[in-house]
């Protein structure tokens, strides 16, 4: 991503089985302190419990301030390659 801010997503099972159409889009690693914030709010929100185990096998780890959030911009569908 640091290279280039160009992505594809699809919809995709557990076993990365692709299900959908694939769509083009960007992406960028947030830097700002306020979007990481609500970026780790919103991952708390939805994952709950599981979040907190994370966070503190991370912290335990050393690595909670090392940790990247990707921000993604879905644009329009594309052809698979």
């Amino acid at each position: 991503l640091r290279n280039s801010s160009s992505m594809a997503v699809a919809p995709c099972d557990v076993r990365g089985k692709v299900l959908g159409d694939w769509k083009a889009g960007t992406a960028a690693v947030l830097s700002n302190p306020a979007d990481i914030v609500r970026a780790h709010a919103a991952l708390r929100r939805k994952y709950g419990w599981l979040m907190w185990l994370f966070d503190v096998g991370s912290r335990l780890g050393g690595k909670f301030n090392k940790r990247a959030y990707v921000s993604f911009h879905v644009v329009s569908a594309v052809s698979p390659e």
